[in-house]
């Protein structure tokens, strides 16, 4: 590095030279007298470039040594280093190996006692997952016994109900018995005045001598119409005809006025010739006019049905309303 420094200040020198020469040069253009001086200052500039020739080629190989030697200076400073980590770790080394000096390091011994301890481990963690397994098994249980506890409290309510209903149906079954006891009753009684109040009107509604008596029987479903021939008692719906089953509902429905309403002397009727053929609408108009009035003090007739109109009601009127027009209902006295 001194030598370096040395042949930087030559070269600066020969530069101020070169610069010299250049102002004797001018110099010497203008002063005839000092081309010697001139020829020397040459010279010395000649020499001066050749050592600045010499000088810069010493400088490159300088300057290539001065970079070999850097990085070898690096590499040094690093070998260094990493002795200084080696000395380190030797000593480390040292102290662990007289550590383990009076350890007394077995190492099958502590081969075996790593063997012991990996299969403590495996133990361990089998017990941990047993023991996880039945945490969860006593949450479940819990959670069973909770629900069965609800599920028991439930049963026990619907026990409680279940009595309460079974008192219940032994009382609603009291009063069943009793029910049907007193429906049975009733029905009899009924039936017994119904039957006689129908053997009384039905000699002025049926002006034959076919039938001499009807009586209605109640059963447990139904109820059944009879009449009485020379056979004895049959079905009204086996031998009856029609008119004489308008004759049966008529005498039915005073019997039942009767009893039921004794105080109301009404018959109101709603299209009765349904299902009558001439004959028997003819039978039932005249017992309307004729025989009805007998039993019964007002009696009102609605119907379609022209031919069951007679001279004998004391009032008759006709209806008439025009539904293409949706007109208002018209009466007229017939």
């Amino acid at each position: 590095k001194k030598y370096y420094l040395e042949l930087s200040k030559k070269i600066k020198s020969a530069e101020s030279l070169i610069q010299a020469i250049g102002a004797l040069e001018q110099e010497v253009r203008g002063k005839p007298g000092l081309e010697r001086r001139l020829t020397e200052q040459g010279e010395k500039m000649a020499s001066a470039l050749l050592s600045k020739e010499t000088l810069a080629k010493s400088k490159e190989e300088l300057e290539r040594t001065i970079s070999a030697c850097t990085l070898r200076s690096r590499e040094m400073q690093e070998i260094a280093e990493k002795k200084n980590q080696l000395h380190g770790l030797l000593a480390k080394f040292d102290s662990a190996s007289k550590s383990l000096a009076d350890l007394r390091f077995n190492e099958t011994a502590f081969e075996e006692k790593r063997k012991q301890a990996e299969e403590e481990r495996v133990v361990l963690e089998r017990e941990q997952s047993g023991a996880s397994s039945c945490k969860k098994q006593l949450a479940m249980q819990k959670q069973i016994t909770i629900q069965l506890e609800k599920e028991a409290s439930d049963l026990e309510a619907t026990g409680s109900r279940i009595r309460r209903y079974a008192d219940l149906e032994e009382q609603l079954l009291m009063f069943k018995n009793a029910l049907l006891e007193t429906q049975t009753s009733m029905r009899e009684g009924l039936g017994d005045a119904i039957n006689a109040a129908m053997s009384e009107i039905w000699a002025i509604f049926y002006p034959y001598g076919n039938y001499q008596g009807i009586r209605l029987l109640a059963t447990d479903r139904d109820y059944l119409f009879e009449l009485q021939g020379q056979g004895g008692w049959k079905s009204l719906e086996s031998v009856a005809s029609g008119g004489e089953r308008a004759c049966a509902a008529l005498t039915l429905r005073v019997a039942l006025a009767m009893v039921l309403t004794p105080n109301l002397s009404w018959l109101i009727l709603d299209e009765p010739t349904h299902n009558l053929d001439t004959e028997a609408i003819l039978l039932l108009s005249e017992t309307l006019q004729g025989r009805v009035p007998e039993v019964v003090s007002q009696a009102f007739v609605i119907t379609h049905e022209e031919g069951l109109m007679g001279a004998e009601f004391s009032s008759s009127y006709r209806l008439a309303r025009n539904k293409e027009e949706a007109g208002a209902t018209k009466t007229e006295v017939v």
